[in-house]
């Protein structure tokens, strides 16, 4: 798909693609480094992989992030949402949706190289 067709996509379409890739990619390193057993790599996999922490990622995307990602970004993050998570403020679940968005769009726009960085701050420590 080209950029110009996945930035007219609806935003909550481009952060259902981006859930799924970020908990794959969450996924696949934590089976690569965790030394527990499943249920252990399950409780890692879920604290890297809610609104709290796609919150923390979506903040240092803003850092680094491009024109095109911020734009997608913004879009997601003021789009109306019909639900949110039920541990987290609307607040987190909206910048979660804008991380989600932007992975989604790398994704589908085949920019593995940028999704990879992009992936990998969700995993960073601070």
């Amino acid at each position: 798909m080209d950029e110009k067709e996945a930035i007219q996509m609806q935003s909550q379409k481009l952060a259902y693609v981006g859930d799924g890739v970020h908990t794959l990619f969450v996924r696949e390193q934590l089976t690569k480094t965790h030394k527990g057993n499943i249920a252990s790599l399950s409780r890692a996999c879920n604290n890297l992989c809610n609104a709290a922490a796609q919150e923390k990622a979506y903040f240092k995307l803003l850092e680094i992030a491009t024109e095109t990602e911020k734009q997608v970004a913004n879009r997601a993050r003021n789009c109306t949402l019909h639900h949110s998570a039920k541990n987290f403020s609307i607040e987190s679940y909206r910048h979660a949706t804008a991380f989600e968005a932007v992975v989604g769009f790398l994704y589908l726009t085949n920019q593995t190289e940028r999704l990879q960085e992009v992936l990998a701050l969700s995993l960073e420590e601070k």
